[in-house]
């Protein structure tokens, strides 16, 4: 990858990450003061909640494999599977939404609501196989450059029909046809791109690279194009299957990784789930927007760490373990030198940041996020340390270790199960900050545990 391609990289990623993780604080904003308390929390729930579960069924959690695989499966394997997952969420949604709705749960108003707001969550997760697939065959500015387009006009069009209108479910309709109109247009072109990719790759292919002294350029695109061609003949040569049996197939391997995912997301929320359970509404909406910033500090990590998740699958698979091992170390001290930072800067300008929150929530909130500024700075070392636990999550990935992330997991669920609630009924919010941190330095033990 030369220098430009690297920049550009860059530069998009850290865009279309920055806008995502923005994009929550300005949705929740603007719920907040134009929809009133009622509408504003049937879009918090829908939003971070149900709809984020949601998420998790259409990602199926595929990416890591992904955007790792050298020689595996085909982007046409990719995209079928990952249609699948998209259709399951839908249907998983639609049924548990009429499900509440035909109980009495829910008005009919509110399930429409949500069930847009899934519709959303699930564009996301439809959107992120051209990501992969962008960034496998080394155009992950281009992945970046789609996602921040599409997150700015997704809530440009939302607010500016909240503003005009009042109304959550016209401004949710908005935003769902924002979204999908977006992935159409830039799918077409990613297409193209794709196929001119692999046909490029597949010449250079036939080169001859010279031992150590090669270029590492040269030696990517030959790896890519060897990844091209075996997925190509390994679809052709197995007999009797079909292409949906090899996307099948393709479930079936990331099993372990869907279902690490949506244990992952319980353990990340479980502190959440028990303050809703304990301390009531108000004080769970205190604390979830208390919590809002890990988004911010998980994706700049990860942002940290995309471009850099390609090229350790080539170290693996090339056997240099040293090479690998040293890049995993690099990023696991970028990493802790970032939330060193943010925990720096939430002690200095905490007060301050939440002050501001309490200004945009307007008179409600007065007083009721400064005073919890220690809360704040737990909840921040917290998302720290669960960035870094990502780190070595994709690590195991890339050592083909699913079923070993997947007991982490469990073990670490049972253990939000345990003990969540009684620290929420002891210690309040700085009770729930404490078993997020606890849970997710948890999470980094067990996974750092198991690295080669």
């Amino acid at each position: 990858m030369n220098e430009g391609s690297l920049k550009k990289d860059f530069f998009w990623n850290t865009a279309g990450a920055l806008s995502v993780a923005l994009s929550s604080f300005v949705l929740a904003f603007v719920s907040m003061r134009f929809l009133g308390p009622q509408d504003g929390g049937v879009f918090s729930f829908g939003f971070s909640t149900l709809g984020q579960q949601i998420f998790t069924i259409a990602y199926f959690g595929i990416r890591p494999m992904h955007i790792t695989d050298i020689g595996g499966y085909s982007f046409e394997d990719y995209h079928g599977a990952r249609i699948k997952t998209c259709l399951l969420a839908f249907i998983v949604a639609a049924v548990w939404l009429i499900i509440l709705i035909a109980t009495g749960s829910y008005s009919f108003y509110k399930g429409l609501c949500i069930m847009m707001l899934a519709l959303y969550k699930i564009a996301d997760g439809y959107a992120d196989v051209w990501e992969c697939e962008l960034q496998r065959i080394g155009f992950l500015y281009k992945a970046g450059k789609e996602l921040f387009i599409r997150t700015v006009l997704a809530v440009l069009i939302y607010t500016a029909v909240c503003v005009a209108t009042g109304s959550l479910i016209y401004s949710c309709v908005a935003a769902v046809i924002m979204q999908y109109g977006v992935i159409a247009l830039f799918s077409r072109t990613f297409a193209g791109s794709i196929k001119e990719s692999k046909e490029a790759l597949s010449e250079a292919g036939g080169g001859k690279l010279d031992g150590d002294g090669e270029n590492a350029a040269a030696k990517a695109a030959t790896l890519k194009a060897a990844a091209v061609k075996t997925s190509t003949e390994k679809t052709a040569a197995v007999t009797g299957k079909a292409v949906s049996g090899r996307q099948r197939e393709l479930i079936r391997d990331a099993g372990f990784l869907f279902i690490s995912v949506f244990l992952d997301f319980y353990v990340f929320s479980s502190a959440k789930y028990a303050v809703d359970l304990k301390l009531g509404d108000s004080m769970s909406g205190i604390f979830n927007m208390l919590f809002m910033p890990t988004s911010i500090i998980y994706l700049m990590a990860n942002f940290v760490m995309k471009p850099f998740m390609s090229r350790m699958a080539m170290l693996l698979n090339d056997g240099d373990t040293e090479g690998f091992k040293a890049t995993r170390r690099k990023l696991a001290i970028g990493i802790l030198g970032l939330t060193a930072i943010c925990v720096a800067a939430c002690l200095i300008l905490g007060r301050w940041a939440l002050g501001i929150i309490e200004l945009l929530t307007g008179d409600a909130y007065a007083g009721k996020f400064t005073a919890n500024l220690d809360v704040f700075t737990v909840i921040i070392a917290g998302g720290g340390i669960y960035a870094l636990a990502c780190l070595y999550y994709y690590c195991l990935v890339m050592m083909k270790k699913q079923k070993a992330v997947f007991m982490v997991y469990a073990v670490v669920a049972v253990l939000a199960l345990i003990v969540s609630g009684p620290a929420v009924g002891y210690l309040g919010l700085m009770g729930a900050a404490a078993a997020y941190l606890f849970l997710m330095a948890m999470l980094l033990i067990g996974f750092k545990v198991l690295q080669k």
